[in-house]
């Protein structure tokens, strides 16, 4: 009797890391460098308001100057701040999404190589990935990226919930990404969101490393996998 099997044709697997080639790199060679000035940008609108509102100003009008050169400063932090924030916020959008093309590619794969088998009610979801996989001899723990992988899949917990058992595993296991400075060691903690503050401490290089890892998972993947 034919052994159930699942093929990882090299076609699939390579336009599977190539999907999630190009996003990564979106991000990187487009989307970041579209924040890459915003304190020159800061600066400028606070020269201008300064300049604008003082044109009119004498030499007896200089604690007025220094009001609006008081507002000019706000306005500038103001402007600065909200586009850091959009830049954090598009980061870890990216990462998130990053996390849900993966999930998305190894469940369909699982699904539709399963389906082929003549199983015909299937629905493989991001929990049933491991154990099946075990039943093809495949023992994803053993992979160098599946630690990676699965803290990946909790910080985007994190990014969605903020608080909760996925932030608690994120400060033991990479407490670096909520701690900034000894002032304020862990801002999620103190305000309660990961999205409308910047709360996390996540980098370009989290986002690569991410990629890097479910790039790894593809590479390792036997093409023939056979149920044991």
């Amino acid at each position: 009797m034919r052994k159930v099997q699942l093929i990882l044709y090299e076609q699939l697997r390579e336009r599977y890391k190539n999907n999630l080639s190009c996003f990564a790199k979106a991000y990187i060679e487009r989307i970041e460098p579209a924040f890459a000035d915003i304190e020159d940008e800061a600066k400028k609108i606070e020269d201008d308001y300064l300049a604008e509102m003082s044109s009119e100003l004498g030499p007896e009008d200089l604690d007025m100057y220094y009001d609006i050169a008081e507002e000019a400063k706000f306005t500038a932090l103001e402007h600065y701040q909200k586009l850091s924030l959009i830049k954090y916020q598009s980061l870890l959008g990216w990462i998130s999404l990053l996390s849900q093309m993966w999930e998305q590619q190894i469940t369909g794969f699982l699904s539709n190589e399963l389906r082929k088998e003549g199983f015909t009610r299937v629905q493989i979801n991001y929990w049933d990935v491991e154990p099946v996989f075990q039943q093809f001899g495949v023992e994803l723990k053993d992979f160098d990226c599946w630690d990676t992988i699965k803290e990946m899949r909790k910080v985007v917990n994190v990014i969605k919930h903020a608080e909760g058992p996925s932030a608690d595993y994120t400060r033991q296991h990479r407490p670096d990404l909520l701690e900034f400075d000894s002032s304020i060691p862990d801002k999620l903690e103190l305000y309660k969101t990961s999205l409308n503050e910047e709360t996390l401490n996540i980098s370009n290089e989290d986002l690569i490393n991410y990629y890097e890892a479910l790039i790894d998972f593809w590479d390792r993947l036997p093409e023939r996998m056979e149920a044991i």
